[in-house]
């Protein structure tokens, strides 16, 4: 199934699937080689024909696409491809806080940060937050480990608002 073209983007693989869109790892093509590696997530196709969804979703590009912060993964794009809504955005190599965390064998709790690392994701998460709520007068609403990324280089970057 993949690669496939989409608009001017070629989408590589799936990397997450969530109950009102997927992500995908995309490709950028332009001219001379130009190459942008990025993340496209669309919306799931049995929501697209819910107006209501659809605004919610535009919303979200609309909001995220005027914040401009170190801690917010950016939004590159919101268009409309094939009869699918999708947001063009930063591709965050890492992983999320969730993926960072592990479960305790004796408990089945969360477990995998010092308290160090703990309160400095927290400090980034927090002025990401403060940023979106000063600038926009936003609040974010699924500050999760999922939506908490973590990229090689220890930038906290927060995605989904």
């Amino acid at each position: 199934m993949y690669p496939q073209t989409f608009g001017k983007y070629v989408l590589e693989k799936e990397l997450a699937v969530g109950g009102m869109a997927r992500v995908l790892l995309a490709t950028l093509r332009g001219a001379g080689g130009f190459e942008k590696k990025l993340v496209v997530k669309q919306i799931r196709d049995e929501l697209a024909v819910d107006q209501e969804f659809v605004q919610r979703f535009v919303e979200e590009a609309k909001t995220t696409v005027a914040l401009s912060h170190p801690n917010i993964v950016p939004v590159y794009e919101l268009g409309i491809e094939m009869g699918t809504y999708f947001l063009a955005m930063e591709l965050v190599d890492g992983v999320s806080v969730d993926q960072l965390l592990t479960r305790s064998p004796e408990t089945g709790a969360k477990v995998g940060l010092s308290p160090e690392e703990g309160a400095y994701i927290g400090v980034e998460v927090c002025r990401a937050l403060d940023y979106a709520h000063r600038r926009m007068q936003v609040v974010h609403r699924d500050v999760t480990p999922r939506n908490v990324m973590v990229d090689e280089e220890g930038q906290v970057k927060i995605i989904d608002f």
